[in-house]
């Protein structure tokens, strides 16, 4: 019976210590549990907090307040320390890691693989890295420490410390978002309100919702002083009462902004006027489609008073240059920066017969000559891409029918700011002194052809008649010096005698070549012009000649060439100073050109530019229908060039006996004769 007794006993103190073991036990793992329920509220507290301090201060300050509020968190969730890291860090800007880029949680076991900043801070601890993205890509990560080692990384913090990188990243995203669009905002309100124009915005049905600040001090110009338009007040109603009050331009504003709210119209622009006002001013209204589904216009008033006010000091400033043009017995004009003819006086007008909307642009042109339309435009399009002064002679067809010479100048015309604007020019009816130039051209030909001929005669009768007479008299001398050639004084009397006559001779042979080249008639101008050339090297100057003329030049044309020839050479050695002088003479299609030129001492603007020689040289080409270029400088000689127009150049015959090829030389070459002193002698 105690056997049993004690077996009873042991079963029950058995029992009891199971179930003290069991009560252990559960108490053990509730006050597990009340922990963890305790560190997750403490852990969701934290999280609260750090969310709250981000969500209450700027996006600039967001890091530093995060930092501060992540390290209570890694307190809650067991760790000793965090750091935040973005990928680019200027401290070390080349660190990344392939799994964090992925997404993935990272446990350091080596601190050689953190960042430079972070391996001494960590090299006696355990670091796990999460990740922190931003829009869909990874842009650093968290860096949590603890000095508990490798084991303190449970799946439980891993989780939470995940969770935590990713709320902070979200939040802080999204502050980052709104507060851009607050600076944003910001911004677009500072550039509406720094416009100068008063600009509102406005919806659908004419509310203003937007305005900036110079429009909150724009008044509607009304009888009654006008009201400001706020956000909140119908600008259409607002037009409407104003043209209703008889307010300018109201009416029109109303209709134009309507359209534009409505998406009728994609602009509207009105220019008003304020009389009723202490001091007259104009303003300009725009209102633009306001590009959104809803519809709406952004509106602006200037104030454009000044502008008005220079705009109509101009239109009567045209007005005045208008009158006083049209009271000018001048055909004036004007052409825009395109070259189209923008404005004609009324002389024009009366010349022409026409109204002035077919002068504009290029209807001018229809009345101009066809064989001097060309040259016009040729003439005055170089002048206007040059921006130079134009000077051009063309005619007309008059409104009676004749044909008028006008002579037409202009020059470039500018702004204020130098802007070209265009040209503005004159042109003068001179066909009375046209005419009156062409007569006395004809008379200075007469006269030229009447002296040549008087020159042919001279010399005519100098060469068949006094120098025939002084040859007989010199024959005579000879005789009468073989007859006294006993007596020495009377044979010394008959030599001087003989070389006085000689001379005489000489010089009648000489001025008789001048008067006449024979060599001209039978050789030609280049044959006649190398001869020249060699009479004058005698004289002391040495005159080297080049020509590459291979065609029959017209009489008239060289003979004009020859004397122009015969003068410049004849002033090289009067007045030149030069030792040496060239002449050249060339043909180009339809066209001659005689070269003479010196290194001399030149002269300027006040030389013998209009001496007779040279008014000589001048008519003579003129009367051939040629022009003569004179270039001249102190001390850098001079250059006269003859150029004359030639139609219908015919080659030269070929020549009996082969040609001198001394003939074609260039300027560097001595002078070469190309006749001999037989041939000379034998021409007279």
């Amino acid at each position: 019976m105690s056997g049993w007794l004690l077996v009873v006993g042991a079963g029950v103190a058995l029992v009891g210590a199971a179930v003290i073991g069991a009560l252990i036990v559960e108490i053990r793992r509730r006050r597990r549990l009340e922990a963890a329920v305790r560190e997750g509220r403490r852990f969701r507290g934290t999280l609260g907090d750090v969310l709250l301090g981000i969500t209450k201060n700027p996006a600039c300050r967001a890091s530093q307040i995060a930092a501060a509020s992540l390290r209570r968190v890694a307190d809650a969730v067991g760790v000793d320390d965090v750091w935040p890291w973005q990928f680019g860090d200027p401290s070390d800007p080349h660190w990344t890691l392939p799994r964090l880029q992925c997404g993935e949680a990272v446990v350091f076991a080596d601190p050689n693989e953190l960042p430079r900043p972070l391996r001494q801070r960590a090299a006696a601890a355990s670091v796990m890295a999460t990740p922190l993205a931003w829009d869909g890509r990874v842009i650093g990560a968290f860096f949590w420490v603890s000095a508990a080692g490798s084991t303190a990384w449970s799946l439980d913090v891993i989780g939470r410390c995940r969770t935590l990188s990713s709320i902070f990243a979200c939040e802080l995203q999204r502050k980052e978002a709104s507060e851009a669009l607050e600076r944003g905002d910001a911004l677009k309100s500072a550039i509406l309100s720094s416009l100068p124009a008063d600009v509102a915005v406005l919806d659908r049905r004419g509310t203003v919702i937007a305005v900036n600040e110079p429009w909150t001090d724009w008044v509607w110009a009304r009888e009654d002083g006008g009201a400001a338009i706020a956000p909140g007040a119908n600008y259409l109603d607002v037009c409407r009462t104003a043209a209703g009050a008889g307010s300018p331009g109201a009416a029109d504003a109303l209709l134009g902004v309507r359209d534009v709210c409505d998406g009728r119209s994609a602009d509207f622009e009105l220019e008003y006027r304020a009389p009723h006002l202490d001091v007259e001013r104009w303003f300009l209204i725009k209102a633009t489609r306001l590009k959104r589904e809803a519809g709406g216009a952004v509106l602006t008033h200037a104030d454009i008073t000044e502008r008005k006010r220079a705009e109509m000091m101009v239109h009567e400033s045209e007005e005045r240059f208008h009158r006083l043009a049209d009271a000018l017995p001048v055909s004036v004009w004007m052409s825009g920066v395109d070259g189209g003819c923008t404005y004609v006086n009324r002389t024009w007008l009366d010349l022409t017969g026409r109204p002035i909307e077919r002068e504009l642009g290029d209807g001018w042109l229809d009345l101009v000559h066809p064989d001097d339309r060309e040259n016009l435009l040729s003439t005055y399009k170089r002048a206007f891409s040059a921006r130079e002064p134009l000077s051009v002679e063309y005619r007309i067809r008059r409104c009676d029918g004749q044909s008028r010479w006008m002579l037409d100048q202009g020059v470039a015309r500018y702004d204020a700011d130098a802007a070209f604007l265009g040209y503005v020019g004159g042109a003068v009816d001179f066909t009375d002194r046209h005419l009156a130039e062409r007569a006395l051209g004809h008379l200075g030909g007469k006269l030229i052809a009447a002296q040549e001929d008087e020159r042919r005669r001279i010399a005519r009768d100098l060469h068949d008649s006094v120098s025939q007479r002084l040859a007989l008299l010199s024959i005579g001398l000879d005789e009468l010096k073989r007859l006294v050639s006993t007596q020495t004084d009377a044979s010394a009397i008959v030599n001087r005698m003989r070389e006085n006559t000689t001379t005489v001779a000489e010089e009648l042979h000489s001025l008789s070549h001048r008067l006449h080249s024979a060599k001209l008639e039978a050789l030609g101008l280049v044959a006649a012009v190398a001869a020249l050339c060699r009479e004058m090297s005698a004289q002391g100057v040495l005159v080297q000649f080049a020509s590459d003329v291979d065609q029959v030049v017209p009489a008239d044309v060289a003979l004009c060439l020859f004397r122009i020839a015969q003068e410049a050479l004849t002033n090289v050695v009067k007045h030149s100073g030069a030792s040496t002088a060239r002449v050249a003479l060339s043909a180009a299609t339809n066209l001659v050109v005689l070269r003479v030129e010196d290194a001399g001492r030149g002269f300027g603007s006040d030389g013998p530019a209009d001496g007779l020689g040279l008014i000589s040289m001048r008519e003579r080409a003129r009367s051939v229908g040629g022009a003569v270029i004179i270039q001249s400088a102190p001390g850098r000689g001079t250059a006269i060039e003859t150029r004359i127009p030639v139609s219908g150049l015919s080659a030269l015959p070929a020549p009996a006996e082969p040609a001198d090829t001394s003939s074609r030389r260039n300027a560097e070459c001595p002078p070469l004769l190309l006749l001999s002193d037989e041939s000379e002698s034998s021409l007279g």
